[in-house]
């Protein structure tokens, strides 16, 4: 690389760039999606202990598996609203996404033909909001929940303590 004087410099950034991103889609395989903890190939009760043979379709499967959700998650990513700056979560890793998105402190309550999932996010509230807006908007069902509707609520924001009776801030004045 440091002896090539014919090839421009942008392409050389170029391939750097995309075996870059290669690795970075190597990286969170292993740790975002937990390809470290796929099932042995190896058939461990095997009569013949000195060549066990190797089973192929479970360690197909569960790759297949975590790069579905790893493209699902990214689609995902790409589809949210643009509350925030345009493409902001376009990059995030699943871990990110996960701890961010997926794992949300709720409540989910059930009547005669509603499902109400009461959320309270710690991030992200204007997304949130965006998010439970177009969700509720679009009058999703449960079918095999007796074609329940489900609804999404956040949480109110939380009340601070005021100091100064004459500022015109929702709280809680001491």
């Amino acid at each position: 690389m440091f002896g090539d004087e014919l090839t421009p410099a942008y392409d050389i950034v170029r391939e750097f760039r995309e075996r870059q991103d290669h690795e970075q889609t190597y990286r969170i395989m292993l740790h975002d999606l937990f390809g470290d903890t796929a099932p042995s190939g190896y058939n461990k009760k095997s009569k013949n202990p000195r060549r066990p043979g190797f089973q192929q379709n479970a360690l197909t499967l569960y790759s297949w598996i975590a790069a579905l959700a790893a493209n699902t998650l990214i689609q995902f990513a790409q589809t949210l609203p643009a509350a925030l700056p345009p493409g902001k979560y376009n990059r995030y890793h699943p871990r990110t996404l996960r701890r961010w998105l997926f794992v949300v402190p709720a409540e989910i309550w059930q009547t005669s033909n509603t499902l109400i999932v009461h959320l309270r996010p710690l991030k992200l509230r204007p997304l949130w909001v965006t998010i439970v807006d177009r969700f509720n908007a679009r009058a999703v069902r449960i079918p095999w929940l007796e074609n329940r509707r489900i609804l999404l609520s956040l949480s109110g924001s939380r009340a601070e303590p005021v100091f100064d009776p004459a500022a015109n801030r929702l709280g809680v004045w001491c």
